[in-house]
């Protein structure tokens, strides 16, 4: 409900205004709003921003504050509600149940190749290895941020469909994902936190 001026006024006895009567008889203006309500999409008090909603890595945060600008490309987030992925990074999967998912390119596509006995790929030039190989520069080309090593490592599809791959096993129709590994002391892009507990550490959206 709009204030009335009577109201106004009444706010300026108890807290400290933005700004006295004008000298030319103009309006007061209106009182600083010590109670901002973040996610109305008003920037009020000590806001620096608010988009309408309280989610995190769009660029204001949970708590109406200014982030860095979020990612395009990979590790950009995708799914339900989001905008889709852009054309160098069309693939949109998650790799922890219940996260968040990520855009990424794929490195891989239509491949083949036949486990060893620990159940993976051989290195390239060896027997079973996959092929075509993993191409890492297409995920270094998807990736705008500057912290973390983009790598061509996470199978998102293959027939058949193993998870884990089976040893001594071929597969066909294979398609490789990026994921960005983190970068020195576990760090990651903001927006994104170093996950330890898949491989090396990668980083994953928030």
């Amino acid at each position: 409900m709009r204030s009335t001026g009577l109201i106004a006024v009444a706010l300026c006895t108890l807290v400290a205004c933005s700004s006295k009567k004008k000298d030319d008889g103009g309006d007061i203006d209106a009182p600083i709003n010590n109670n901002p309500v973040c996610g109305n999409g008003t920037v009020e008090g000590t806001e620096e921003c608010d988009d309408g909603n309280t989610t995190n890595g769009d660029g204001c945060s949970s708590t109406c504050t200014n982030e860095a600008a979020p990612l395009t490309g990979l590790l950009q987030k995708c799914g339900q509600g989001l905008p889709d992925c852009p054309a160098n990074a069309p693939l949109c999967f998650g790799l922890v149940p219940g996260g968040t998912a990520y855009c990424s390119p794929a490195c891989v596509t239509n491949g083949t190749g036949t486990t060893n006995a620990q159940g993976q790929f051989p290195a390239t030039g060896q027997q079973g290895a996959l092929t075509p190989p993993a191409n890492n520069q297409t995920c270094v080309a998807a990736y705008t941020a500057n912290v973390g090593m983009p790598q061509c490592v996470i199978i998102v599809e293959s027939t058949p469909a193993d998870s884990p791959l089976r040893p001594n096993a071929t597969y066909t129709n294979i398609t490789f994902g990026c994921a960005v590994l983190c970068g020195a002391n576990q760090t990651c892009p903001a927006g994104n936190t170093c996950n330890t507990g898949i491989g090396p550490g990668l980083c994953l959206p928030n």
